[in-house]
């Protein structure tokens, strides 16, 4: 194997522990570093990501029934981590191994989430039930590893690449992607029902933002929500975006207002809702009846109703890349019947990009040195951490001093992974120290102390930290 040029010359080997293995589908993560020759409009080199030796569109296609049991093998054969989510379901995590040993889990150990990060030559297998029906799809969270400029070639590319590529009358799911994606279709059973959706009780405008010049040369982007019928300012932006906060079990509306130059879509990532709503235009929905771009200066709707609480996330899905980049990435908070978010106990962090001096670095909650937070000592606090880089993952540490010199981590409780409460043996206390992909959230509780300590974000591209001043 070459690693200069890529994993393409391997193959897996599986043992399984029982003499009959159940019914599963096996996909493998490999790359290839294609140079690009004297005649092609992109000059250089690419590295291409597949699964099975393919990239979307010609990966696997897998098509279920409503109620199928599914179970898949996720391996990876790269040097990378690759987040994996799926969209509008959960997903039983039932092991995970790593280049050296698998760890079967028992039934108590199992995890339920709808991203699960592969470790490089790592594997996990994965169970869920689908049960809507419509379009889906797997795919590594990382914009990066997903962008339709990882396509074997961009020669017939027209218009070139670039946010003058994405329009709104073409499927994004086949247009605009690449990579590590894997399709899903789930047919209707002969007795099934047509859903109904009920009257929405809570009901939210978003409008999808644009400002020159915001990181330089580059524009931003943001989402902006609003009050009653105002509107906003054409150029105020928003980065994270802000956030939306809804309740368990009460039908919500969306109206998503797209204001900028280009066309763009929502997705609404963890939450469990209806396919033509799940935001990859051109594939979201099924048959003829697919989900459109927003193009600028027109609104989507989307229906839901949250059926638990937790921290999930709304995001763009049209050229991620960019507009993850720029700044379409914000929290959606579900919480229970009865409760009120208060900012002052309930904080999020948010890990995403920015850009200084031309190069794209990761921020926290959209500066590179975040206002310190003020925390009320002897206090029970919620913490939402939040990954959404376009191709970072993120070590998050908390010390018990503002003091660099000091590494002494503080402990939290651990209470949630991707919007799912832990069970009560997994939310244990532990060192607060939690390594994060793209697409990931976990939620920990902790009671501080009075005096200073420090948050500190670090990935591959830099570090950035927040101190927390409390009283």
């Amino acid at each position: 194997m070459d690693s200069g040029h890529g994993f393409q010359l391997f193959g897996v080997l599986i043992g399984d522990t029982t003499d009959i293995p159940p019914p599963e589908r096996v996909l493998v993560v490999s790359f290839w570093n294609r140079l690009i020759d004297s005649t092609a409009k992109t000059s250089g080199e690419r590295i291409l990501f597949l699964f099975n030796g393919k990239i979307w569109p010609h990966t696997p296609r897998f098509t279920y029934t409503l109620g199928d049991t599914v179970r898949w093998r996720v391996i990876d054969g790269s040097y990378g981590e690759h987040p994996m989510h799926l969209h509008g379901f959960y997903f039983r995590v039932d092991s995970r191994g790593s280049a050296d040993v698998d760890s079967i889990y028992t039934p108590d150990q199992r995890r339920w989430v709808v991203t699960e990060n592969l470790q490089a030559f790592g594997n996990f297998t994965l169970t869920w039930v689908p049960t809507r029906a419509g379009n889906w799809l797997l795919h590594c969270h990382k914009p990066a590893h997903t962008s339709y400029m990882l396509r074997y070639t961009l020669d017939n590319v027209d218009p070139p690449p670039g946010p003058q590529h994405v329009r709104h009358d073409v499927p994004h799911a086949i247009d605009g992607m690449s990579g590590l994606v894997v399709g899903v279709t789930v047919l209707p059973r002969a007795q099934s029902a047509t859903p109904t959706m009920p009257d929405a009780a809570q009901r939210v405008r978003v409008f999808v933002q644009e400002r020159a010049g915001f990181y330089g040369k580059r524009e931003g982007l943001g989402f902006v929500t609003v009050d009653g019928n105002t509107e906003p300012a054409r150029d105020s932006i928003r980065v994270p975006g802000a956030p939306i906060v809804l309740t368990r079990g009460v039908p919500a509306q969306v109206t998503v207002v797209n204001r900028t130059s280009n066309p763009t879509a929502v997705h609404w990532h963890g939450i469990e809702l209806e396919s033509f709503f799940d935001g990859v235009a051109g594939w979201s929905g099924a048959g003829t009846r697919t989900a459109p771009m927003i193009a600028p200066n027109d609104s989507f709707v989307a229906r839901f109703t949250p059926p638990r609480a937790g921290t999930f996330i709304y995001h763009t899905h049209a050229d991620d890349i960019r507009q993850v980049a720029r700044g379409l990435y914000a929290p959606l908070i579900v919480l229970e019947p009865g409760e009120r978010w208060d900012p002052q106990t309930d904080h999020v962090l948010m890990i995403g990009g920015a850009y200084e001096k031309e190069k794209y670095v990761v921020a926290l909650n959209g500066s590179t040195s975040p206002r310190p937070l003020e925390l009320r000592a002897g206090v029970r606090h919620r913490f939402r951490v939040i990954n959404m880089t376009v191709d970072e993952d993120a070590d998050l540490s908390w010390f018990t001093s503002a003091l660099a010199s000091d590494s002494t981590l503080v402990s939290w409780r651990a209470i949630a992974k991707d919007g799912a409460n832990l069970p009560d043996r997994m939310a244990t206390a532990r060192s607060a120290s939690l390594h994060i992909a793209p697409g990931e959230t976990y939620d920990f509780e902790i009671t501080p102390r009075a005096g200073d300590s420090r948050i500190v974000v670090s990935s591959a591209s830099n570090s950035t930290m927040a101190v927390s001043a409390r009283d």
